[in-house]
């Protein structure tokens, strides 16, 4: 086998992944102004903000907390959701991580929700 032909020896092979799946209920069960502690322990005010920008915030809550359980597994870190924030490009509106103290050039991340369920995958290269 070459190195061509193996993956592990390729400079672009895969560090770490990771996926998660939520049930949007369970943040609907939690309401924004009465939750608000739970809420601000687990998201950044711009991810916040930009959640309440749509009439049902909930999917995207759900999705963005899918993206940082995935992002704890893809980098073997511990669970700490404050310092993991989804953002938007601004040019193309896909989101992206930001991880306070890592440089994640080569991470790649999908968001995806249903009206009961959001997911979330992360490929880190």
């Amino acid at each position: 086998m070459t190195k061509k032909d193996n993956p592990q020896k390729n400079s672009t092979s895969v560090r770490g992944i990771g996926i998660d799946i939520e049930s949007i209920e369970r943040f609907r069960k939690r309401p924004l102004r009465s939750a608000a502690h739970f809420y601000r322990k687990i998201f950044t005010a711009a991810e916040l903000a930009y959640c309440r920008t749509y009439k049902d915030p909930y999917p995207h809550l759900a999705a963005r907390f899918c993206a940082k359980e995935a992002a704890v597994k893809a980098l073997g870190m511990a669970p700490d959701f404050k310092k993991i924030e989804v953002r938007k490009n601004a040019q193309t509106g896909a989101p992206f991580l930001f991880v306070k103290g890592k440089n994640l050039s080569s991470a790649y991340i999908s968001l995806s929700h249903t009206r009961d369920y959001a997911c979330a995958l992360v490929v880190i290269f």
